[in-house]
């Protein structure tokens, strides 16, 4: 249970700058930090997404980021998939494509690979770790949840809530649900415990993260409160799948921060779900 509150504020992105200076392996670059990205982001870019998407700045360009976590489009066979085969009955229609629409069921019982599939389809891709990671930061993370906080804390329900319908649970970039209701697909993947030649720590809360969010330094019995507690799962064996920001019955695990390297690509469950990106327009 954490113990820092989050109000969603220009004050509070400053606090989280604040706080994150000792987290990050780039400290003397903190204008270029992910953090700065994403307080950059809540400014937008007008015109510069597709509807259904929120720009996030960056030194590189920036990107845009489904508002909300992806669910099927009206011309899916299946609405809300409860398997494989029902993502795969989905997308052998050509005309079957991801929505980023409010008050609308997950996508859920989706592997990596498919979740990749269908944001093409979309004409987008699967966000890597770094963007999920920027399009996040700022999300409010309280310490006791409120019926419009994000959905964390519904440890009796076995579905996620619809798309959206948490009000308090928007980044500044202006992406809702990145903490809770279903964890998110990202695009990397992790061998033998390595990540872009990083050896990832051991399983453990998260105490210290570098430029993408990855967690370089955990521990196995003492949450960090101004990483909201957050908790990092890690599996070194074979190939890893990376999916972020926890889900419905993550409780303070889950946020930001929390990160499961765990299952391989191809896993696919009832809680993990994903969300596309795309270049701005030029």
């Amino acid at each position: 249970m954490g113990i820092l509150r989050w109000i969603v504020v220009t004050t509070s992105v400053i606090v989280l700058s604040t706080l994150g200076i000792n987290a990050f392996d780039n400290r003397e670059q903190l204008s270029e930090s992910l953090v700065g990205s994403a307080f950059v982001g809540l400014m937008g870019e007008s015109g510069a997404c597709t509807d259904g998407m929120v720009f996030v700045d960056t030194s590189d360009g920036g990107f845009c980021i489904d508002v909300y976590e992806a669910s099927a489009g009206k011309s899916c066979a299946h609405a809300d998939p409860n398997s494989k085969q029902q993502t795969d009955d989905n997308l052998s229609l050509a005309s079957c494509v991801p929505d980023s629409v409010a008050e609308a069921r997950p996508w859920r019982n989706i592997s990596r690979q498919q979740a990749e599939l269908a944001c093409v389809r979309a004409g987008k891709r699967l966000a890597s770790n770094a963007e999920w990671y920027r399009a996040a930061l700022g999300t409010p993370d309280p310490t006791a949840w409120g019926p419009d906080d994000c959905n964390l804390d519904n440890i009796s329900a076995q579905e996620p809530d619809e798309t959206g319908t948490r009000e308090n649970c928007v980044s500044p970039a202006g992406a809702y649900d990145m903490i809770g209701n279903v964890w998110e697909w990202t695009a990397e993947t992790v061998s033998g415990g390595m990540y872009k030649n990083i050896q990832l720590p051991e399983q453990g809360y998260v105490v210290g993260i570098n430029d993408e969010g990855v967690p370089v330094e955990t521990n196995p019995d003492i949450p960090e409160r101004a990483l909201f507690e957050d908790f990092f799962w890690v599996d070194r064996s074979d190939t890893r799948g990376m999916f972020r920001g926890g889900y419905w019955k993550s409780q303070a695990d889950g946020g930001q921060y929390s990160l499961n390297v765990t299952v391989p690509p191809s896993f696919v469950g009832s809680a993990v779900g994903f969300r596309c990106v795309a270049s701005p327009k030029s």
